[in-house]
């Protein structure tokens, strides 16, 4: 038997005049919202892409079941590489194109946060939610990247909503239970960090378990048995390939979180110092009443079950990425922004008539305009590469790149007869960068010999195009050896007399993990010749 838990609610039924004039409002604010989201992000739809952006789109152009295989040289799921190959080969494979998936995904999570959160918590804390999803910047700076980061935003808020029916709003209720396993393996599917996710969203199951009466927690088993036992079952077939992946990818260009990284995350993930400590302090400021159990005890219960999920994903990600292998990234936490922003706006909804205020200040002082213009035109610098010497490279040149995971990006601009190698070697498929062992292959010795062979192969009259990144401060033990690696290419070059640049594109606006420079370098012709 199913047991429905209501939320504070005094009213029965409502009257349909009421219920007209409560769901029309919230109809027009999802809908402006909607439409701000896209407004906001279509001048930046022709946005350059960076290094990961040429990763995907590589990975997507193989044929569609050879996905997962190849994904086993990158570390990451098929989901979002699988519709992206089903989405380009609809409306093509163009820069405008790939971001309108992703833009699509960010502005679908709008009313996902408002169905996620007010169902639960309420319509205003639906509409709160929706409004943050909308117009915080960390969410709008993946809204238009050819990667899962949006999905995996939306698939967030529908896995957290989906708990929260099944196992807060209504224990026991089947079909939430079986939603519950369809979100779940969806958020595995689309980014690694969803394993974080489902390990914190399954402690936060066993605690409401042992919080609970007889009868409810033989209810909340079922349903936790069905929920979680669902997405295992649907995640078993991709289980052998993330073996693989743990085993042989990794993330060498990742760090493990220190103490500053935890301020330096939640900073990022609302948008700025200052509207993190503001939204914070009022959010705290309704906890009062939105943990209250003498009147709404499922309230209390959403309200720290949503918040113990977002707290034990950041949690599980830190320690993993400090016991086990790095796998730390600002931009993978856009998983955790999904609990947070339903557990904010919750307590923002107790807080008054004020919160509407604080966000509209929060939003005109700080959001608005975020992410810049140019901070999205200034991504990487690999597009003005191509655009400058692309037309004057000859046929099947080769191109060595020092940053190996630049190759796809590289791929994707230039000249479909251009061959690549880099301190790894030849690149037999430049869409894809191969992860497996590749900080051991990069240590060792004949990584840096490899351009100095290949500069030795280059014939008189012959071309060949250096890429070498421009780091500004690499703290991680792959951009550290790729630094090293990029002085001694530099020194082989100068120490080779017969060979001299005739052309060259320097980045413009400072550096970055994506920025690099170019020298287009051609061999002379032997003194005496």
């Amino acid at each position: 038997m199913t047991t429905t838990l209501r939320l504070g609610h005094r009213r029965s039924r409502p009257r349909v005049d009421r219920l007209i004039a409560g769901r029309l409002p919230v109809f027009v604010a999802l809908v402006g919202l909607m439409a701000w989201a896209v407004h906001a992000r279509t001048r930046d739809l022709g946005a350059p892409l960076w290094i990961d952006e040429g990763i995907s789109f590589g990975v997507a152009h193989h044929p569609l079941w050879a996905i997962p295989g190849v994904l086993r040289q990158d570390g990451a799921p098929p989901l979002f590489y699988m519709l992206l190959h089903v989405w380009t080969a609809v409306l093509g494979s163009t820069v405008r194109s790939g971001h309108v998936l992703s833009l699509l995904f960010a502005v679908l999570a709008i009313p996902a946060a408002f169905w996620a959160t007010g169902g639960v918590f309420g319509r205003r804390a639906g509409v709160f939610a929706a409004v943050l999803v909308a117009l915080d910047p960390f969410a709008a700076t993946y809204a238009i990247e050819v990667r899962m980061y949006s999905m995996l935003l939306l698939m967030g808020l529908l896995a957290t909503g989906a708990f929260l029916r099944a196992f807060v709003v209504a224990p026991g209720h089947r079909g939430w239970a079986l939603g519950v396993a369809g979100a779940l393996a969806a958020v595995m599917y689309t980014h690694n960090w969803g394993l974080f996710y489902v390990a914190a969203a399954g402690l936060v199951w066993l605690c409401l378990v042992a919080a609970s009466g007889r009868p409810l927690r033989r209810q909340l088993m079922i349903s936790g048995a069905i929920g979680f036992g669902g997405a295992l079952v649907l995640f078993l077939p991709w289980l052998p390939i993330v073996v693989v992946q743990a085993q042989h990818t990794g993330a060498p260009w990742s760090h493990a979180p220190h103490w500053k990284s935890i301020s330096t995350a939640f900073e990022r993930l609302l948008g700025g110092r200052v509207p993190e400590t503001v939204l914070l302090l009022f959010a705290l400021a309704g906890c009062g009443q939105l943990l209250r159990a003498d009147r709404y005890p499922a309230v209390r219960r959403a309200a720290l079950a949503t918040a113990g999920v977002a707290l034990l994903t950041f949690a599980v990600a830190y320690a993993w990425s400090n016991l086990s292998s790095p796998a730390w990234a600002l931009r993978y936490l856009v998983i955790v922004l999904a609990p947070v922003a339903i557990v904010i706006a919750a307590a923002l909804s107790r807080a008054g008539p004020v919160a509407v205020a604080v966000l509209a200040v929060i939003f005109v002082g700080s959001w608005y305009g975020k992410p810049t213009h140019a901070a999205m035109a200034h991504k990487s610098n690999v597009a003005e590469v191509a655009q400058r010497l692309g037309p004057v490279l000859p046929a099947g040149v080769q191109v060595f790149s020092t940053q190996p995971e630049e190759v796809p990006v590289l791929h994707y601009y230039l000249p479909p007869s251009t061959r690549f190698a880099t301190p790894l070697g030849r690149v037999a498929d430049a869409g894809v960068m191969d992860w497996r062992d590749a900080m051991a292959r990069l240590d060792r010795p004949e990584a840096a010999t490899t351009f100095a062979q290949v500069l030795r192969r280059l014939r008189s009259g012959q071309q060949l195009l250096l890429v070498q990144p421009r780091f500004s401060a690499p703290s991680a033990p792959w951009t550290r050896r790729i630094r090293q690696l990029a002085r001694r290419v530099q020194h082989d070059r100068l120490a080779d007399p017969t060979v001299r640049v005739i052309d060259s594109v320097l980045p413009q606006h400072g550096f970055g993990r994506a920025t690099v420079s170019a020298l287009l370098l051609e061999r002379q012709p032997a003194s005496g010749q």
